[in-house]
């Protein structure tokens, strides 16, 4: 094991010329096959060097479109399921009040003009407790 370790060793210090010129005449057959070998790999290695120099790349704009594209479709569903919520309510208003009448509508703006500021501003002041 250590004596292929060695050899190892040997062939990739020849390769980036870090031995002496006496140890590198005395290389054996293996020695040599091994670094021809490497030699041939480390060449198909340096096609690809010039083609990867040459691609800019910005990661840090891609992330930003994703994150600009991701939000534009959460908002554009927000607005989506707050016009169709908001049609259904209306919508269910007109229908109820032609139901049941005028006095519907009138017994409606009184409760939602006299209740909600009771229930949004407490609801307003936990979710804001709770965001901090």
């Amino acid at each position: 094991m250590k004596n292929s370790e060695n050899m190892y060793k040997k062939v990739i210090d020849k390769y980036y010329n870090e031995l002496p010129d006496k140890v590198e005449k005395n290389m054996s057959t293996e020695e040599i096959i091994l670094s021809d070998k490497l030699n041939l790999a480390l060449n198909k290695m340096d096609i690809l060097k010039p083609d990867i120099l040459n691609c800019n790349i910005n990661i840090l704009e891609i992330i930003k479109k994703g994150e600009l594209i991701k939000q534009n479709r959460k908002n554009s569903l927000e607005f989506i399921f707050f016009i169709s919520l908001s049609s259904l309510i209306i919508s269910s208003l007109i229908l109820i009040t032609f139901y049941f009448g005028d006095n519907f509508f009138v017994y409606y703006e009184l409760l939602t003009f006299i209740f909600m500021p009771i229930v949004i501003i407490p609801l307003a002041k936990l979710l804001q407790a709770g965001g901090n």
